[in-house]
């Protein structure tokens, strides 16, 4: 099973194909301006990409600057991860007021 793709590994047309259209944001924090250190979420699937089975899946971005007004570069996104959707439940200790219900 393949779990990293690059634009060299597979051929660059279809690393743009894939890469055009965002499933998912799986990561941003601010960086400053109006822009965001940011990881997308693409997904690979037989309606789109029929000839490519072995790609089928959900695929995340290496991190990379994206900015709100101006966008990105065609070449920050270079690296895809196959990555699958879990689910996390975090406890969070914080203060309640004493006698309250919030």
């Amino acid at each position: 099973m393949i779990n990293v793709i690059t634009s060299e590994t597979i051929d660059k047309d279809l690393f743009d194909q894939i890469i055009d259209d965002v499933y998912d944001t799986s990561h941003q924090d601010y960086r400053k301006g109006s822009s965001f250190y940011t990881k997308w979420i693409f997904e690979i699937n037989e309606e789109c990409f029929p000839d490519h089975p072995e790609l089928w899946g959900f695929w995340e971005s290496n991190i990379f600057i994206y900015d709100e007004e101006f966008g990105l570069d065609n070449g920050d996104i270079y690296q895809l991860t196959r990555v699958e959707k879990k689910t996390k439940i975090i406890e969070k200790e914080y203060w309640a007021e004493v006698g309250g219900d919030k």
